[in-house]
């Protein structure tokens, strides 16, 4: 699965952030133009107001309604700057036989096939009942840059259910380069997550696997590289 689109499916990572850190009292909130500021990127990944939106629901909620709004934003300015171009390109008629020609070549063209990388993340050495919301101390095995196929064997006594794992900048940011919902299986005395994640635009680093059984509240950072 892709990078998370805003427009389709919401991210389950987000919407457990709308849920899971209710401050109704609004204790210690930075204030709406320091939301505004962070919606806008006109502060640093590494703003310590991350945190405290990060955990506080209600501020989440406030800051993801501004980011939306600039989204949609830059949305209509994009489908504007679409609309400029096609009419440049209407009134210039002796290109539409070009572009005929190239359509035609693209839609008899055969697809390439896409390269899959098999990769296994075992988590079996660790316990699933400590340490809720820390990174574990774990050397995983890299991804690739490509679409993924990646089979997760989960922690010992993890539970059985669905699972949302998910590739993560940060916790801070909560910004997800791919996201896939699968249920688990067992195998023996282990318990796998078999998913597909497309990391094929994704820059090398070091980022977070992010594993959540859905219907829970508890999610499991673990460090991960991208190779």
């Amino acid at each position: 699965m892709s990078t998370v689109d805003p427009w389709r499916d919401p991210d389950p990572i987000e919407q457990l952030l709308l849920t899971a850190y209710p401050n109704p009292e609004r204790k210690g909130c930075p204030g709406h133009e320091v939301l505004a500021n962070l919606a806008g990127k006109e502060r640093d990944a590494d703003d310590p107001n991350w945190y405290h939106v990060w955990h506080c629901s209600p501020c989440y909620a406030e800051f993801k309604q501004l980011r939306d709004a600039r989204w949609q934003k830059e949305k209509v300015q994009e489908q504007r700057r679409t609309r400029a171009t096609w009419i440049a390109v209407a009134a210039a008629a002796v290109l539409v036989v070009v572009f005929g020609a190239a359509w035609w070549i693209q839609r008899n063209r055969q697809p390439e096939p896409v390269e899959m990388a098999q990769v296994t993340l075992n988590l079996s050495d660790l316990d699933a009942k400590r340490d809720v919301g820390q990174d574990h101390p774990i050397r995983l095995h890299p991804l690739p840059r490509k679409v993924d196929g990646v089979r997760i064997i989960l922690p010992r006594f993890s539970d059985e259910g669905q699972y949302t794992v998910a590739v993560l900048k940060s916790k801070d940011t909560g910004t997800a380069l791919a996201v896939a919902k699968a249920p688990s299986v067992k195998n023996g005395q282990q318990l796998l997550v078999s998913v597909q994640l497309d990391l094929s635009r994704a820059a090398p680093g070091t980022y977070l696997l992010g594993t959540r059984l859905d219907g829970g509240d508890q999610i499991y950072y673990y460090p991960l590289r991208v190779e």
